[in-house]
């Protein structure tokens, strides 16, 4: 994608947030796909547009609810998927503002709900049935781009730039605008190059959708992303920074780190992503990480990740999970 050139972001109209009687359809107003960023490596504008407005919607419903607690349920995803948010004590909140509690938490939540989304296309979830998303399962842009969104839709609430759903989406234009500013985002002929220096290492253009092998590579972590940029790949492609000279040595990657909790509080004290994993998860082969049943929660999903980054390296080797 041109990063000059991305449309007008409109709130819950991404990929993610669709559902099946959903009848608005696809997104219209948005350009969506891949820029490739000197600083952040490939950056999934769907996946950052779609985790900044789970972002703030979390947020509205976690700050109106810190005394009391609250469950909230969110469009199933291949599973029934509920926040439970446990009352906060009171002092917390007065020494505290209530929204950035409410927005520390809400990205905590949104980033982990992303986990959620990776791990169940992986294992044949998808928004789309037309679509198979375990090709892009855990691919190298995907939990970078999520906690992305994350934090810009954050900084807007802080910012008090969200007032209205105009006065978000016009927010997140100009914030995504001075993301992709800071990452270095390169022109669409240099993105091209990009994903042609590592094609035959990331990905794989002799194959075909529905064939998830299409993506050779795939990235885990999942508390610290670091990018995985084209002079990162292993082995190095060949000469492909010639066709990305807007990129220079000097431009360090921006690592992003996923907070665990908030005033030395952590988040899973008071807030739990709780998961009851469906039918076709379960006759997929979904690792049930408890005999008897089928409720998981974020604490269930390294274990989960560890055996999908197992079935990854046996079907791609070792070091499949690496640039």
């Amino acid at each position: 994608m041109d990063p000059d050139d991305l449309g007008r972001h409109r709130y819950d109209n991404g990929f993610l947030s669709m559902r099946a009687d959903d009848p608005r359809g696809i997104v219209d107003d948005e350009r969506n796909g891949l820029v490739y960023t000197c600083r952040g490596g490939f950056i999934d504008l769907a996946h950052v547009r779609d985790n900044a407005d789970n972002t703030i919607a979390i947020a509205a419903a976690l700050g109106r609810a810190l005394e009391t607690g609250t469950t909230v349920t969110v469009p199933p995803q291949g599973a029934t998927i509920r926040i439970r948010l446990r009352p906060v004590p009171a002092d917390a909140i007065r020494r505290h503002d209530r929204m950035q509690l409410a927005v520390a938490g809400a990205e905590w939540v949104a980033f982990q709900l992303s986990i959620w989304h990776e791990i169940a296309t992986f294992y044949g979830y998808a928004a789309l049935p037309q679509w198979p998303e375990k090709i892009s399962a855990f691919s190298p842009e995907d939990l970078y781009s999520n906690q992305l969104g994350v934090r810009i839709a954050g900084a807007i609430v802080l910012a008090k730039q969200a007032s209205s759903d105009l006065e978000y989406d016009v927010s997140m234009d100009a914030w995504i605008a001075g993301t992709l500013k800071r990452l270095v985002a390169v022109p669409p002929a240099a993105s091209r190059a990009a994903m042609h220096a590592v094609d035959g290492l990331w990905w794989d253009s002799t194959k075909r959708i529905p064939d998830w092998t299409l993506v050779r590579r795939r990235q885990f972590e999942t508390v610290i992303l670091r990018p995985w940029r084209i002079e990162d790949a292993t082995p190095r492609p060949r000469a492909p920074m010639a066709a990305l000279a807007t990129c220079h040595d000097e431009e360090v990657p921006l690592v992003l780190q996923v907070a665990d909790g908030f005033a030395g509080v952590p988040f899973r004290d008071y807030l739990t992503v709780e998961v009851e994993v469906d039918d076709a998860l379960a006759k997929a082969g979904f690792p049930l990480p408890h005999r008897g049943s089928r409720l998981v929660t974020q604490e269930d999903f390294p274990p989960i990740i560890d055996a999908i980054r197992a079935e990854n390296a046996r079907v791609f080797g070792v070091g499949a999970d690496v640039p």
